[in-house]
C-alpha cells in the first residue's frame, strides 16, 4: 500500500466514541513527527478503491468478481493489478483454499498485462452480448507481439459507435 499511496504509513479501525460507528483511518506522514490521521470520507476515490481491492482479495473464499477495478487509479498502479492479484492468491493458496477471480475491464493498461489464454471477450451483437475465448487468429496475433488490449478491445466497441456524435 505504501508503494501506491504517497505518504501512507498506517491503517486502523477506530470506533467513534459518540456514535459507536467504526471508521477506517489512515496515517499519512508529513513534516510533523506523528503524521496526520484521516477517516475514509477524506480518502481519494483511488485510495478507497485500492484498499477495497486488497481487502476483497484477502477476505472470503468464493468466486470474486472485480468490476473495472482500475477506476480512479493511476495507470501505473493499474498495470500492477494482475501481479498483485497473483501474489495475494498464491499466498492465500498456501494458507487457505484456492480462489478464482474474474475481472471485467475496458482498461488497455490492465488488459495489456494479462495472459491472452486467461481472457474471455464479451462481444456486443445485435441480439445482445456473447462471451467467447480468443479466436485462433487472435491468439496468433498475440503470439507475434500484440497484447490482448490491442487485439481484443477494438472488438468490444458498440456497433455504429461512429454515429454517436452525428445526432441532430
Amino acid at each position: 500500500m505504501t508503494q501506491a499511496v504517497p505518504l501512507f504509513s498506517e491503517l486502523r479501525f477506530e470506533q467513534d466514541s459518540v456514535t459507536g460507528l467504526w471508521h477506517l483511518e489512515a496515517n499519512f506522514t508529513h513534516w510533523r513527527g506523528h503524521g496526520a490521521w484521516q477517516r475514509e470520507d477524506q480518502f481519494s476515490d483511488g485510495t478507497l478503491r485500492l484498499i477495497g481491492l486488497l481487502w476483497a482479495l484477502q477476505d472470503g473464499d468464493g468466486l470474486l468478481l472485480l468490476e473495472e477495478p482500475e477506476l480512479s487509479l493511476n495507470d501505473s498502479i493499474v498495470g500492477h493489478i494482475p501481479l498483485v492479484i497473483d501474489r495475494v492468491l498464491r499466498d492465500r493458496k498456501k494458507r487457505l483454499s484456492a480462489r478464482q477471480v474474474l475481472i471485467s475491464t475496458h482498461s488497455e493498461v490492465l488488459l495489456a498485462q494479462v495472459d491472452a489464454k486467461a481472457v474471455l471477450l464479451i462481444e456486443p451483437g445485435s441480439n445482445g452480448s456473447t462471451i467467447r475465448p480468443p479466436l485462433e487468429e487472435e491468439l496468433i496475433s498475440m503470439a507475434h507481439g500484440l497484447n490482448p488490449a490491442e487485439v481484443l478491445l477494438p472488438k468490444t466497441h458498440p456497433q455504429a459507435l461512429d454515429q454517436l456524435g452525428l445526432f441532430e
